[in-house]
């Protein structure tokens, strides 16, 4: 895994500002240039920082969400990471959690 050390990451994203998840259809995408993991309120949380098109934005993931990014390897530096929230989702047994749809490219210096 790809995590910058704590001093790394404030170097890197300490004025970026952060970018929520509030409505179905909230997308955030660009290219991870930091990452880190901290202790949350609902267990161990992966914070990125993103170049996007409107500048520099931090999100933080947990659980679900976090799982999904870390599967996708758009945790680390460099990747191209799109999340997409797709609203509340309900489980098989009733329960009710956010849904993400999670894409990641890996960046080429043939990109343009």
């Amino acid at each position: 895994m790809s995590i910058f050390t704590a001093e790394d990451f404030k170097k890197n994203s300490s004025t970026a500002p952060f970018f929520q998840f509030e409505r179905e259809g909230d997308t955030i995408e660009g290219e991870v240039t930091a990452a880190m993991l901290r202790d949350g309120n609902y267990g161990e949380q992966l914070i990125l920082t993103l170049k996007t098109d409107q500048g520099d934005r931090r999100f933080s993931s947990s659980g679900i969400l976090r799982d999904q990014i870390e599967k996708a390897g758009g945790h680390n530096v460099g990747r191209l990471l799109g999340v997409r929230f797709n609203g509340m989702v309900t489980s098989k047994n009733g329960r009710q959690y956010k849904g993400y749809s999670v894409a990641v490219k890996v960046a080429s210096m043939f990109d343009a």
